[in-house]
């Protein structure tokens, strides 16, 4: 995809899940990638602490308390992660 946006020098956007993403009436003049599957899903926790970027935050919070590094862990719009350690 990188090869193609660059080849036909076309804008390329990189979004994550999009769930808080708002886009004006226009459009986005380009491509627009939506990562998801695979590695772009995983979830490493507690091995590494690494989430891809189409993890849900619900899912990696779940994850986080369950190895309890975090006490307090919380998710929510706009797309953040915070925790609070014990």
């Amino acid at each position: 995809m990188i090869r193609f946006c660059r080849r036909d020098n076309l804008p390329l956007f990189v979004i994550g899940r999009g769930s808080n993403l708002l886009v004006r009436d226009g459009g986005i003049r380009g491509v627009v990638v939506h990562p998801s599957g695979g590695d772009f899903d995983k979830i490493d926790i507690p091995e590494t602490n690494h989430a891809g970027v189409g993890a849900k935050l619900k899912e990696i919070c779940l994850r986080a308390r369950a190895q309890i590094w975090a006490v307090g862990m919380d998710e929510g719009i706009p797309g953040a992660v915070g925790a609070r350690y014990g």
